[in-house]
């Protein structure tokens, strides 16, 4: 889900979203998407139902506008539409994903973006890599995973693009995308994993220097959508404690292609 920020700068546009763009679920899905775990057949009625419940909270619960684009079976991991566009306040990067399969789904949500009117940045050198999975924009800054599906240059065209935020680089470790272990959870509170791969990144010098609160979960969804906890198995202390509204949903089925919702 692509969250599209309304608010200023200097931190007051975290989780300020008027709409949201998602994507439905083409039936190559459960086939032929990519995935981290193999050998894990997704049911996809049940991903479906799960998708639609989520879209109705996007709708209903947070009152979003919501852009719904329609399937393509052509790209079996069209749903997962963070991947392929960053948008911070007016601007929307759309990006070029490491996956050479995935590239050709940036083209709908340029067409979704241009009719909002945003200000819309391409990022066409055929030298970089981004996935929206490995950005993690805090409000103040932009984290990006360094990982097998962005580089260096592409975190440098993030940098160009947003340029009132400072832009720091994490590397991944061992997992798909800085966002698969780690999430904001609320204002100057991250959810982080309690996995090699997140400790690895804690210990990194960009997120150790952080000055915020830092909660662990075994496996880490939204910032306000996140699985109810006997599947997330977390600790909701820290979360208890945001001001930020929270919002329990079921989405196993779709998290078995290690998908992480987010709202930014």
């Amino acid at each position: 889900m692509a969250g599209l920020s309304s608010g200023s700068g200097g931190g007051s546009s975290l989780g300020r979203c008027s709409h949201a763009v998602v994507r439905a679920l083409p039936e190559s899905l459960s086939q032929h998407a990519l995935r981290i775990e193999k050998g894990k057949e997704v049911d996809f009625a049940r991903a479906e139902r799960e998708h639609q419940l989520y879209v109705g909270v996007l709708k209903n619960k947070l009152g979003l506008q919501v852009l719904e684009l329609p399937a393509d079976e052509s790209l079996p991991d069209c749903v997962f539409v963070e991947d392929v566009a960053v948008v911070c306040e007016e601007t929307a990067l759309i990006t070029r994903p490491g996956a050479p399969s995935r590239r050709k789904e940036v083209d709908a949500m340029k067409r979704a973006l241009e009719s909002l009117n945003l200000n819309i940045v391409e990022m066409t050198d055929e030298n970089a890599t981004l996935d929206g999975g490995d950005v993690l924009f805090t409000g103040r800054e932009f984290f990006v995973g360094l990982s097998k599906r962005t580089n260096q240059r592409g975190a440098e065209i993030l940098a160009d693009t947003f340029k009132d935020y400072a832009v720091s680089t994490v590397p991944v470790y061992d997992t798909l995308h800085l966002k698969s272990f780690c999430s904001m959870a609320g204002p100057n509170l991250i959810a982080i994993g309690s996995t090699e791969a997140a400790q690895k990144a804690l210990k990194d010098e960009p997120i150790a220097a952080l000055q915020l609160q830092k909660g662990k979960v075994a496996s880490v969804t939204s910032k306000k959508c996140h699985s109810p906890p006997y599947e997330l198995l977390m600790q909701l202390s820290s979360w208890d404690s945001s001001a930020h509204p929270r919002e329990a949903l079921h989405h196993k089925l779709i998290a078995k292609r290690s998908f992480v919702f987010c709202l930014e």
